[in-house]
């Protein structure tokens, strides 16, 4: 029991709370912070993937607990996201600018691609209906408020938002979304048909 208790406490509030003092102050010495941005721009994707294939090939049970922290992990993402938007907000004229533009020029678009095509037949073999469809739609619903957000702020937020999207994909995906829609209607209306 104590030792639960004190795996808790080394996860809790007041270890979040250490590791925020001290990046504080390693952000305030200049030597420390120097080491901090050479290293942030060299990640290497190869190592990522030899990472990835020593936790699942070396130790199964670590990298099943690893695995079971992801949702934590994504929440802490998303809090931080949140919190780096407000904070873009009193960011002085012209650095928001250059926030985003360092934010998008890294980004590989074609390994976001890769995902679905390596989880798709990951997906096919576990029961991913069920969980999806939670998920899926608490997703739908998180981006009808952002939207309303965004166009009730600007009303021409989706010609802003979408200057550098490709239009062959987005109009391909909507084309796969409506023929979704219409099997989901059809099956609907047989269901309904079958019952009475």
């Amino acid at each position: 029991m104590e030792e639960i208790q004190d795996r808790a406490e080394v996860g809790g509030p007041e270890a979040a709370g250490t590791a925020v003092r001290l990046l504080r102050e390693i952000i305030r010495t200049p030597a420390f912070a120097e080491v901090i941005k050479t290293n942030l721009g060299s990640f290497d994707q190869e190592s990522a993937r030899e990472l990835v294939r020593t936790l699942m090939h070396e130790d199964v049970e670590l990298s099943v607990s690893i695995a079971a922290t992801i949702p934590q992990v994504l929440n802490y993402l998303a809090a931080a996201l949140v919190e780096f938007g407000r904070q873009l907000e009193d960011l002085p004229e012209g650095l928001g600018d250059q926030y985003l533009e360092e934010l998008t020029l890294g980004i590989d678009y074609a390994r976001f691609r890769e995902i679905a095509d390596v989880y798709r037949s990951f997906l096919e073999r576990i029961d991913f209906k069920r969980a999806a469809t939670s998920v899926l739609g608490k997703t739908v619903n998180a981006l009808a408020e952002v939207i309303n957000s965004a166009a009730s702020s600007n009303p021409y937020f989706l010609r802003d938002a979408f200057v550098g999207v490709e239009v062959k994909q987005v109009f391909r995906a909507l084309l796969a979304v409506a023929g979704s829609a219409f099997l989901w209607l059809v099956s609907g209306i047989v269901r309904l048909f079958s019952r009475s």
